[in-house]
């Protein structure tokens, strides 16, 4: 049934390991180049994360409203910006600290000349006030998954783990850690296209899951809800949205594409610097 994305791919030249399927609850899958079973869903990272704060958050383990410095007390740094005493869990998720520059990327993470990730990313300057301005950074997501993990006891992938992935048949992942040994929670994750299409799957079915709930309504609702636009795109909390659905996105062209009311996902990896593959997925899927 792939016929014709697999013309519009060879055509674009796109660089598709492979890619999955679910329409109207079927599943279908193509593999088009030998790959290692799990790959780097990369910023697509940040949706497991800010799913593993919505179990939380369902949990009753945080509330969007807690503070930063109240959950952090024992870590904050010597000197930090005064912004941060106003900065709040929606703040993370949303992307909204105050920042004006993202931090924790590949080129800049070891070059702050401390193994301590989280004294970096709680001493960036913050000339913006929280909630004012969106600026895209890994730091956000690493901190959502040290929180996670302080509040739960346990770190990020075991939490995500015994509380949703042993629900979806996730068996075989791994995450990234920083040198601490914390979850890095923005990137890094690794797991096969078929387990990534099962996140779409369950917001797709609006927090279900084989006819359990696995995240509640409201968190549902919190995570795909449009926020203000920035940078052209709505957001979500680490979705962005596109026509008639929303999609989460990593580097080399990660795509997890989520079409709600046609009860449609589509998920691929691939290694791609150019062509954007989430376009070809979403002109394919207006046709079919």
């Amino acid at each position: 049934m792939f016929e014709q994305f697999e013309e519009m791919l060879t055509q674009s030249g796109a660089n598709v390991f492979r890619y999955y399927m679910y329409r109207d609850g079927e599943i279908t899958s193509h593999e088009r180049l030998a790959s290692y079973p799990c790959s780097n869903c990369y910023s697509i990272s940040k949706n497991f994360t800010a799913t593993a704060v919505g179990l939380a958050y369902d949990m009753g383990l945080l509330g969007l409203d807690d503070l930063v410095v109240d959950l952090f007390k024992e870590e904050l740094p010597k000197q930090y910006d005064e912004n941060l005493k106003r900065v709040r869990v929606w703040n993370l998720l949303t992307q909204t600290m105050g920042l004006e520059k993202g931090c924790l990327f590949e080129p800049d993470r070891y070059s702050h000349g401390t193994d301590d990730f989280i004294q970096v990313a709680l001493s960036q300057p913050l000339p913006n006030a929280p909630g004012t301005k969106f600026t895209y950074s890994n730091s956000t997501f690493y901190l959502l998954a040290c929180i996670v993990e302080k509040l739960s006891g346990m770190p990020l992938d075991l939490f995500i783990r015994k509380y949703l992935f042993s629900k979806l048949g996730i068996n075989e992942f791994t995450w990234e850690r920083c040198p601490k040994g914390h979850v890095m929670g923005a990137t890094g994750l690794y797991l096969s296209t078929a387990d990534l299409l099962k996140l779409g799957i369950l917001y797709c079915n609006n927090g279900f899951w084989e006819g359990e709930r696995l995240l509640s309504e409201k968190w549902v609702n919190l995570a795909t809800a449009k926020r203000p636009e920035y940078e052209g795109l709505p957001t979500a909390l680490s979705f962005w949205f596109i026509d008639g659905g929303f999609q989460g996105s990593g580097a080399y062209r990660q795509c997890l594409i989520v079409y709600p009311e046609r009860k449609i996902v589509f998920a691929a990896h691939s290694f791609e610097t150019k062509i954007d593959v989430g376009r070809l997925i979403q002109d394919y899927i207006q046709e079919i």
